[in-house]
């Protein structure tokens, strides 16, 4: 792994302001820093893989017994929405004829550029984190590197996922997006 360290763009953050995600445009960069950008062999990218779809299956498997064990009231969630996630969760299971993985996934990691990947989260769903993963980052790279290539298959991920999640859905041009918020 290598450190560059680049000049910040002085209107990056404006820039964001152009898309209709708006103030939570900022938000989703507020951890952004464009002053530091890190280059990864080919090997460390394959490790980060590795270790990334290994700690996705760990959640997974979490989820499931959580779900399975009927604990979510136990971890805080009101009986309510535990109903909702429980029954979510089953109906994907039984679609896809294993777990659901939901749209998409960001894992955050610390590494020490050898060996050592800790997890320091993990958001799956988000809309901050895709904003952040998909415009803020590729405009980055797009403005600073715009020959080099990134280590994110989001976009491709998505297709393959939406994809999945439309068999066997007549109407495929309408997504319904439901929130539960206390």
């Amino acid at each position: 792994m290598k450190r560059i360290v680049t000049v910040p763009r002085a209107d990056w953050q404006a820039g964001l302001s152009v898309y209709a995600y708006g103030a939570a445009a900022a938000a989703a960069a507020r951890g952004w820093d464009e002053s530091v950008c890190y280059e990864f062999s080919a090997n460390q990218i394959d490790m980060i893989e590795g270790i990334a779809d290994e700690v996705h299956g760990l959640i997974q498997d979490a989820v499931r017994h959580v779900i399975d064990n009927h604990l979510l009231a136990l971890i805080g969630f009101p009986l309510d929405m535990a109903r909702m996630v429980s029954g979510s969760w089953k109906t994907c299971r039984n679609r896809f004829g294993g777990p659901c993985a939901g749209l998409f996934g960001r894992l955050d990691f610390a590494y020490d550029g050898r060996d050592s990947l800790k997890l320091i989260g993990a958001c799956y769903d988000g809309p901050c984190g895709l904003f952040a993963a998909s415009i803020v980052q590729w405009n980055w790279l797009e403005a600073h590197f715009p020959e080099a290539g990134q280590f994110n298959g989001l976009h491709e991920g998505l297709v393959d996922r939406w994809q999945a999640l439309a068999v066997g859905k007549r109407d495929r041009s309408t997504v319904h997006l439901v929130a539960a918020t206390p």
